[in-house]
C-alpha cells in the first residue's frame, strides 16, 4: 500500500510539472504573439431588457457573492490562494445581528475568485508604493456594494457569439450592445472584466490587435492638405490655432442636486437611502455619457483635418497648481482628458514634449516668459503680438521640430 501511494505521489508530481511547464510555454508564445500589437479596452452592454429571469438572478448574485468573499479575505487579512481553497466555496457574511454567518458560494467561480484575491493583493501594493513615496494612505475598507468582478480568461470565463456574450455560470448567452466593433477572426482577446452600474451591466474587454487603424476615429476621413494646432487650457478649453474655441462642460443636473439633499436626510441602509443612491448612480452615468459625447464629437471634428499638432499636457495636476481651478469644478465636469486620450496615439496626430515654450517662445525665436494673467503674447523683440492661447496653438507646428516631439502616430 506504501509504495503504490508513493508511485501515486510521484505520478501526481510528474502532472504537475508537466502541466506547469505547458501552461509557461503558452504564456511565453502569447508574449511573442503580442509584442508588437496594440493593446486597446472596448465595453459592451448587455442588453437588460432581453434577460431571463434565471440570467438577471445570476447576475446579480454574482456581485453579492464578489462582496462577501472580498469582506471575508478583508476580515482575515488573507488574499492568497491557499486561503481561497481552505475556504472551499464559503464566506463569512455579518448579520445585521451581529452575528457571523457561512454562506455558500454558487455563482462565483473559481477564477472569479482568483480575480477578486488577485486585484485586492494589487491594491494593497499601490498603497504601500504611496507610503514608500511619503504619501498619506488609509486602507482597504469594507464595502456595501461590489460594481465590477475581474473575468481572468477568454474562452473560459467569458466569451463571445455573434451579437451575444456569456459569462462563467450565469445561464444561457445573452445579447450585448457593442459587439460589431470586434473582429473576431484577428482581434486576440485576454481578460475582461463584468461591470455593474445602476442597473445595468457591462463587459469591458481587454484585447490585442495589429497596429492599424484600430478604431471609428483612426480610420476617420480627413481633407486633405489641412493643418491645425490646439492649446489646451482651463479659462478656454481648446483654442485652435485658426481662432476658434471649445468650452465643453457638463455640470451636475439639478436633479442629482436633489436627489443629493434628499439622501442627506434619508437613513441609512433603509430601503429608500438604497433607492435614491440607484437614482444617484444612474444620473452620474447619463452625465458621463454626456461628457463621453461631447468629447467624441469634438475630437471627430479635430480629427477631419489631415494634420494635428498638440502638447502633452498635464491636465491631473491643473486642479493642484492652478489657483483659477482649484475650488472649481472645469476639469472634473470638462472633456479635456478625454479628447486628450482620443488623440494621443492618432498617427496624425504629433504631441510635443510638456517643457516646450509653446507659449513663451515668439515667432522670430526669442523667448520671453509671460505671467498667466497676461492674455496676450508680445515680443518685445520684434514687437509682434496676439491672444495669448491662439500664440500657443500656432506654435504647436511651429515648434514641431524631432528634438521637441514626444509622440509622433503610435509611439515613433
Amino acid at each position: 500500500m506504501a509504495a503504490r501511494a508513493a508511485r501515486t505521489r510521484l505520478m501526481d508530481e510528474s502532472t504537475r510539472l508537466e502541466k506547469n511547464r505547458r501552461i509557461a510555454q503558452s504564456q511565453k508564445e502569447t508574449r511573442e504573439r503580442r509584442k508588437n500589437k496594440d493593446i486597446l479596452v472596448r465595453t459592451v452592454k448587455i442588453q437588460r431588457n432581453k434577460l431571463s429571469r434565471a440570467q438577471l438572478e445570476a447576475l446579480e448574485r454574482l456581485f453579492l457573492e464578489g462582496k462577501w468573499l472580498y469582506n471575508t479575505a478583508l476580515a482575515h487579512g488573507q488574499f492568497d490562494e491557499e486561503f481561497r481553497r481552505s475556504l472551499d466555496d464559503t464566506v463569512e457574511v455579518k448579520l445585521p445581528t451581529g452575528e457571523i454567518e457561512r454562506r455558500q458560494l454558487t455563482v462565483l467561480g473559481g477564477q472569479m475568485q482568483q480575480g477578486i484575491l488577485a486585484r485586492m493583493r494589487d491594491n494593497l501594493k499601490g498603497l504601500k508604493v504611496l507610503k514608500d513615496h511619503g504619501r498619506k494612505i488609509g486602507g482597504l475598507r469594507f464595502i456595501s456594494e461590489m460594481t465590477s468582478i475581474p473575468l481572468k480568461q477568454f474562452g473560459g470565463t467569458h466569451k463571445i457569439r455573434g451579437s451575444k456574450v456569456k459569462v462563467s455560470n450565469a445561464p444561457g448567452w445573452m445579447r450585448a450592445n457593442g459587439l460589431n466593433q470586434f473582429n473576431m477572426e484577428h482581434d486576440d482577446f485576454a481578460n475582461a472584466v463584468l461591470i455593474k452600474r445602476g442597473h445595468n451591466f457591462f463587459v469591458a474587454f481587454t484585447l490585442y490587435r495589429e497596429k492599424s487603424a484600430h478604431s471609428s476615429l483612426a480610420t476617420k476621413k480627413f481633407v486633405p492638405d489641412t493643418t491645425i494646432g490646439l492649446d489646451m487650457g482651463i479659462s478656454t478649453h481648446i483654442t485652435f490655432s485658426d481662432g476658434s474655441t471649445v468650452n465643453a462642460r457638463v455640470e451636475e443636473p439639478d436633479r442629482l442636486k436633489r436627489l443629493s439633499r434628499k439622501l442627506s436626510r434619508q437613513q441609512k441602509g433603509s430601503k429608500a437611502f438604497a433607492e435614491t443612491t440607484r437614482h444617484i448612480r444612474e444620473e452620474h452615468e447619463k452625465a458621463v455619457n454626456r461628457r463621453n459625447d461631447a468629447a467624441n464629437k469634438v475630437a471627430s471634428w479635430i480629427l477631419g483635418h489631415e494634420h494635428i499638432f498638440m502638447q502633452d499636457e498635464n491636465i491631473s495636476s491643473w486642479k493642484r497648481r492652478s489657483s483659477i481651478a482649484r475650488g472649481s469644478r472645469v476639469i472634473q465636469y470638462g472633456i479635456l482628458g478625454r479628447v486628450k486620450a482620443k488623440l494621443i496615439g492618432h498617427p496624425r496626430v504629433t504631441v510635443l514634449k510638456r517643457n516646450v515654450a509653446t507659449t513663451a517662445t515668439c515667432v522670430c525665436g526669442v523667448k520671453t516668459p509671460h505671467d498667466l494673467s497676461q492674455r496676450k503674447f508680445e515680443c518685445p523683440s520684434c514687437g509682434y503680438s496676439a491672444p495669448r492661447d491662439i500664440h500657443a496653438a500656432r506654435n504647436m507646428f511651429l515648434l514641431a521640430t524631432p528634438d521637441n516631439i514626444k509622440i509622433n502616430g503610435y509611439g515613433t
